[in-house]
């Protein structure tokens, strides 16, 4: 039987007595600075970096921008 549960469900108490027991004390140790220090790379992508084909395919609508539009 496996259990999981993601970060969200647990405290950060939990999560973390959770970290230490399955990659052990010295490893979670040495990591917690470098995630600390570590910045977010979360960045939105621009919609006119992808392509229309996949804006498409994850829903966004048509770029309407084009050259040939503007008139």
């Amino acid at each position: 039987m496996t259990s999981q549960t993601t970060a969200v469900s647990l405290r950060p108490a939990d999560a973390l007595q959770a970290l230490i027991a399955h990659h052990g004390p010295l490893r979670v140790i040495l990591a917690l600075p470098v995630a600390l220090v570590q910045r977010r790379r979360d960045r939105p992508i621009a919609a006119y970096a992808l392509s229309p084909y996949l804006q498409r395919d994850i829903g966004m609508p048509p770029d309407r921008s084009r050259y040939w539009d503007l008139r």
